[in-house]
């Protein structure tokens, strides 16, 4: 579960202020959360922001309570989260069900400085490793189908030879 940074992009405006995008990857089990960090993104972990515009694979959720608890909200995308929304540990990533591989996800970023400087768009990859688990079946797509009552079959022809 370790950010490993493979390259960093440093942005720097007028007055000096730098906001530095790395080019990472993160690991997350099979069907689990991975609270998000700053760090994630920022390899200096001075931006005052993050704004995310996608999420494959999976998605973005918000928990209105601290350090991932409580009801998990779908982040609606576009959205720009504060640094103290990372460091109470109220942003994750769940992959979605059963779903697994090396880049598997992934999430569209740019950061924003204390001056309002917004780096240039950036991708988190996401591998997701696979978890010797049952399978979760869902009910709910199986029974929303259709179904013929079986007095409304009318045309039934029976022939003998």
């Amino acid at each position: 579960m370790y950010a490993s940074k493979i390259n960093a992009l440093t942005f720097i405006d007028a007055s000096g202020e730098s906001a530095v995008a790395p080019i990472l990857h993160i690991v997350t089990g099979e069907d689990t959360l991975r609270l998000l960090r700053l760090s994630d993104f920022d390899a200096d972990s001075d931006a005052a922001r993050i704004r995310f515009s996608a999420a494959t694979g999976g998605r973005l959720v918000y928990f209105a309570n601290v350090v991932g608890s409580g009801t998990a909200i779908d982040v609606q995308l576009p959205a720009s989260f504060s640094a103290a929304d990372f460091a109470a540990g109220r942003l994750g990533f769940i992959p979605a069900l059963n779903g697994d591989g090396a880049a598997y996800g992934s999430i569209s970023f740019a950061l924003a400085g204390q001056s309002g400087t917004v780096s240039e768009p950036e991708t988190l990859g996401i591998d997701v490793s696979a978890v010797n688990d049952e399978p979760v079946k869902d009910y709910v797509s199986e029974f929303a189908q259709p179904r013929v009552p079986l007095d409304a079959v009318t045309d039934i022809s029976f022939y003998w030879n």
